[in-house]
């Protein structure tokens, strides 16, 4: 029994289950004949169907295994392909890296051989012209008589000058090619001292021709003279004749070295096409390669496909057998068969005719020889392909070994010529190094220490202490010098905003002007530093201006210098001892050109630093000799005597400031000059003394402490104030611990600049807080109207606060109002 639940298939234990239901159904309908003999008992029966299903979950359960090897074979083969896709690109780029560095090295070999014909052909064409002139020379020598001796001697006196002068630059410029040229040079001094040599025995044998000639020109009569004197000059012209014969020869050497040369290059330029040819070979062979490695990992896809639709069919068909066993449970099949107890007879007579048990276990044998075949057919093209591979591989290998074995003799020769290019190149760059190392790399910085006039401090008169404070003197007399302040024009600013500039300087380092042009906008910290005895700088903010380096210059570790610009040159001179004292304004005009929160970063972040704390970081590494002001050679403090006005216009060529620089800076928007604004300039006032920056530091400290008792009073009107809470409430704009603290100083100098407290919140408010609400789409009129409301019912108790009147929030009220307006329109 065991033996025959190992042979049966599921497709044939299936079959038997069929047949028995249909002898039983035959049963049921009534006997065909007279009853078989009775051969199998029902216990038998019950082992059959038994061995008949373990056989079935048998089955199932190799299936379940073949299923999850073939899915592990496909995984592995999908791996296998894709490492083998990655392991081509990577040859590829490694190819084209390859490919693209000889072909530059090429490249560069060619130009080399260019250039040593260029100088060459000029070297030659030197040659030439100088053995031209030496002829020119050595002709001259023959035209007097009496100063024969003197004009042969000169004569080997200019040869051999001449000869160095034409032999030095074409020595030391084949000192400088290649080491092949080695060779020919030694060749071309031999050959120049044999040359040498026949000159001299030619001039010794002229001396000795020369002494006969004097002694017979001596003994004999003038006319033998003559006679003599016409041989000596034939003699000269066949001397003239063989030195001209020395240069020919000499010109015909180095015409024969450039042959050389130019046969050299062509051979070079020959093996650079074989190279070139060698490549698009080894290209071809790799892409023949690699196409085969694609036909064979495609048929191994294919193979494995066709395994896993096998397994796939496989696994349906035992879920098919599992569907019909479904229906039925073993109790079920076992009161089957005990109804069927009476029929086997006939069931026995028929299960008599069913296939042998040899021939199910030769069924069974021929399908599992056919799937080792199949698994060994898989592994063989397996290994086929990974040695078709190694095959390849090795074939480039050896393909490559040899270029590379070829490249780097050329390679070697190349290497060996450049050596001295590279020597010269390093020397030229050490020599400018050592250059640039003697000198310092802030030079426009180191040069304003040594100007005398910005190292001598200037006395500024300070107010003594116990009088007064400056700004109540201070105000009544800045419009009027402000009005007069700039050449050629009369500036009108209104009191109102003169205390809101005066309040920005104690507020903070930054101030912003906004308005259309031709309000004042520059012209106000112009007039101001005038009337104030102060310096100013005006620095135009440039449209491309992206980050700090456009703003205070960048430093060149190559050169090792660093490009001051204005605007650092200025704020260094405001720390030297001439300008310490003085108020120094540094105007950024049309600041918004560019974003300020880029270019202007540093000092943004600086600005929320203590004022001695508050420096700006040059360089990474300290420099060499840096300029006197420089702390650890790399960070220049901000003087604490500076102050940033920006200028700024709104069309369609600025960009809009960011949130962070309007909290940190005191914003004006300065209204259009009128006929209200204007008033009688008081010409005979005479200019106040200059103000110095500690007596301007005092006014404002003692202004703070004066008026501290107001201050406490407002912010505690703000806690309650019932607008300030819907502003949190409704519209998410709270009034943050920056206000707060701009507040303390700004409101004491308005306040004692002639000012109200009213005035001076109401400018805060409008700024830091009210700012926010403008063109914002998620506010409904009805809450900006409340909040109006809420504000002016506010601002009454803020006067009982005070036990004062003050004047109406007027700046907040005309924000409200044109937002108000501005939505009312939209809608």
């Amino acid at each position: 029994m065991a033996k025959e639940k190992q042979e049966l298939t599921p497709t044939q234990a299936t079959q038997q289950l069929e047949a028995l239901g249909n002898k039983v159904n035959a049963l049921e309908a009534g006997p065909a004949g007279p009853p078989a003999p009775k051969e199998l008992t029902f216990p038998e029966i019950m082992n059959r169907a038994n061995g008949l299903l373990s056989t079935v979950d048998g089955h199932l359960t190799r299936a379940k295994e073949r299923e999850a090897r073939a899915e592990q074979e496909l995984k592995r083969l999908q791996d296998q392909r894709r490492d083998q896709e990655e392991k081509l690109k990577e040859q590829q780029r490694q190819t084209d890296a390859d490919l693209a560095s000889r072909k530059k090295d090429l490249d560069w070999t060619a130009q080399e051989q260019k250039r040593r014909e260029d100088v060459l052909a000029a070297r030659e064409a030197e040659v030439s012209a100088r053995a031209d002139e030496l002829a020119t020379k050595q002709a001259a020598l023959v035209k007097q008589e009496s100063r024969l001796t003197e004009r042969e001697a000169n004569a080997e006196r200019e040869f051999t000058a001449e000869k160095a002068r034409v032999l030095a630059p074409l020595q030391g410029e084949v000192e400088q090619l290649r080491r092949r040229a080695t060779e020919l040079q030694a060749e071309i001094d031999r050959k120049e001292a044999e040359r040498a040599s026949r000159d001299s025995e030619t001039r010794r044998a002229l001396d000795a021709e020369l002494a006969r000639e004097r002694q017979k020109v001596l003994e004999k009569t003038r006319t033998e003279a003559a006679a003599e004197l016409a041989k000596i000059e034939s003699a000269r012209r066949q001397e003239l004749d063989a030195l001209e014969k020395s240069l020919s020869r000499q010109r015909g050497e180095l015409h024969a070295q450039q042959q050389n040369l130019r046969i050299e290059q062509e051979l070079l330029a020959e093996n650079q096409l074989a190279v070139v040819h060698k490549v698009e070979r080894m290209v071809a062979e790799r892409t023949e390669d690699l196409r085969h490695d694609r036909d064979s990992l495609r048929q191994q896809l294919e193979d494995a496909r066709k395994q896993r639709d096998a397994h796939f069919r496989e696994v349906e068909s035992r879920r098919e057998l599992d569907r019909q066993f479904g229906d039925r449970t073993p109790a079920q099949i076992l009161d089957y068969l005990r109804d069927l107890e009476r029929k086997h007879d006939d069931l026995a007579q028929q299960l008599r005719y069913r296939p042998g048990a040899a021939a199910a276990a030769r069924l069974d044998a021929l399908e599992k020889e056919r799937s080792a075949w199949l698994e060994e057919r898989a592994a063989l093209q397996g290994d086929l392909a990974k040695a078709k591979g190694e095959l390849a591989t090795r074939r480039l290998a050896a393909i490559d070994l040899e270029t590379v074995r070829r490249e780097k003799e050329m390679l070697e020769t190349n290497n060996r010529l450049l050596a001295n290019a590279a020597k010269e190149l390093d020397d030229k760059v050490t020599e400018l190094t050592r250059q640039d190392s003697r000198d310092t790399a802030m030079k426009a910085l180191v040069d304003l220490d040594q100007r005398e006039d910005l190292q001598t401090p200037r006395k500024v008169r300070k107010v003594p202490r116990g009088k007064p404070p400056v700004l109540k003197d201070f105000l009544a007399r800045l419009r009027h010098q402000v009005a007069r302040g700039v050449e050629g024009r009369t500036l009108y600013y209104s009191e109102r905003d003169l205390r809101a500039f005066v309040g920005g300087l104690a507020m903070t380092r930054l101030l912003l002007l906004q308005g259309i042009s031709g309000t004042g906008k520059t012209s106000l910290p112009l007039a101001f530093a005038q009337a104030v005895g102060g310096e100013v700088e005006i620095v135009p903010v440039q449209a491309g201006w992206r980050d700090r380096q456009d703003l205070v210059g960048y430093y060149n570790a190559f050169h090792r210098h660093y490009y001051a610009t204005d605007f650092l040159q200025a704020l260094y001179r405001a720390g030297t001892p001439a300008c310490s004292e003085r108020l120094f304004v540094i105007v950024l005009d049309e600041i918004n050109l560019s974003r300020p929160e880029q270019f202007f970063a540093d000092f943004l972040s600086a600005l929320e630093q203590p004022l001695t704390r508050r420096r700006l970081t040059l360089v990474s590494d300290p420099i060499a000799n840096p300029p006197r002001l420089l702390v650890d050679g790399k960070h220049l403090p901000i003087p604490p005597n500076v102050w940033f006005v920006g200028t700024a216009n709104h069309d369609e060529t600025t960009v809009e400031f960011a949130d962070k620089t309007y909290d940190r800076a005191q914003v004006l928007e300065m209204p259009r000059v009128n006929a209200a604004a204007q008033f009688k300039v008081d010409e005979a006032l005479p200019a106040g003394d200059p103000l110095s920056y500690p007596d301007l530091e005092r006014a404002f400290g003692e202004a703070v402490e004066t008026h501290k008792p107001v201050v406490d009073q407002v912010a505690k009107w703000l806690e309650s104030a019932l607008f300030a809470g819907a502003l949190v409430t409704r519209f998410r704009v709270g009034w943050g611990n920056r206000p707060e603290q701009q507040l303390s100083r700004y409101l004491p100098v308005v306040v004692e600049a002639g000012g109200t407290a009213g005035e001076a919140l109401d400018h805060l408010l409008a700024t830091k807080v009210l700012r926010r609400l403008k063109d914002r789409h998620d506010v409904q009129v009805s809450a900006l109207e409340e909040l109006r409301d809420l504000l002016k019912a506010d601002w009454t108790r803020l006067s009982q606060t005070l036990q004062s009147r003050q004047p109406e929030p007027t700046a907040c009220l005309d924000l409200l109002a044109r937002e108000i307006a501005l939505k009312q329109g939209a809608a």
